[in-house]
């Protein structure tokens, strides 16, 4: 994988979905999809940017191409939500803005926010059905899963530390209910540190955690199987969907341009700064 095909999908993320002022690239990456041994034209690159107050930003796109269907994240954390302190079952606080387009329909959206401080997490979607507003009191631990895999590390280790837990998870299982599409669902899932293993993954060697996860979706103990960093980054994923379906995505390219705690930093320019 050539590194400047990698940063033309940076790119492309940013231009339909660009940070805003005051931001700074700080990580960036790309996962690419293997099915039975054979590239898929599916592309999710990704940016962690953080602005002068500390704020960390997360942007992130799947694009399907052959399906002229792209799904967009931002996901905002704060910094005392970083910083290990928080109850790592309990999510710190955070909004995540999610855009579902897909060619030649009208675009689906929604917004979940959530307030550690009050305990209240409140999502507002924008669909084919019209708007939709949803408010609730979340006093027990839960976990939240922004749909793409840049976030299902640290949502993995949160469970392997606290769960099994309730997870919250905007809903695109069947693409073709419009009207479910990005409302919230909620399972029961858990996950289990297995064993630190070194991988080589795109000409480059990580030490990781090899971990099961186990939830509605992947059900069976040899089903799945995730490697992620110290940082809690997934590396890469392996996921026996059915006897005929062997799904793979790696990570490719990344790079790191600030000190992130426990990662090597590399002298490289990001794909794009705004």
């Amino acid at each position: 994988m050539k590194l400047s095909i990698v940063t033309d999908h940076c790119t492309r993320l940013l231009s339909v979905f660009p940070l805003p002022k005051g931001y700074q690239v700080i990580e960036q990456g790309c996962y690419h999809y293997v099915l039975n041994g054979k590239a898929q034209a599916i592309a999710e690159p990704w940016v962690k940017a953080r602005n002068p107050q500390g704020q960390l930003l997360t942007h992130s796109g799947r694009f399907v191409d052959e399906q002229q269907l792209v799904l967009l994240v931002s996901h905002l954390t704060k910094p005392a939500d970083n910083n290990g302190q928080h109850r790592p079952s309990l999510p710190g606080s955070f909004a995540s803005e999610i855009r579902w387009q897909q060619a030649g329909l009208a675009d689906i959206s929604a917004h979940y926010q959530f307030c550690q401080q009050q305990k209240r997490l409140s999502i507002a979607l924008k669909s084919d059905t019209g708007p939709l507003s949803i408010h609730e009191m979340r006093p027990e631990p839960f976990a939240y899963f922004p749909l793409l895999r840049v976030f299902s590390g640290q949502v993995i280790q949160s469970l392997a530390l606290s769960g099994p837990l309730p997870t919250l998870v905007p809903d695109i299982h069947d693409p073709a209910n419009r009207s479910a599409l990005l409302m919230p669902i909620q399972n029961t899932r858990s996950a289990k540190q297995l064993a630190a293993e070194v991988i080589h993954l795109a000409g480059r060697q990580y030490h990781t955690q090899r971990y099961q996860y186990l939830s509605e979706r992947y059900q069976q103990q040899n089903d799945a199987a995730f490697w992620i960093d110290s940082t809690g980054l997934l590396l890469k994923y392996c996921w026996q969907q059915n006897p005929d379906s062997l799904w793979q995505v790696g990570l490719h390219a990344h790079q790191i341009m600030a000190f992130l705690p426990g990662v090597i930093t590399e002298d490289q320019p990001p794909c794009s700064r705004t």
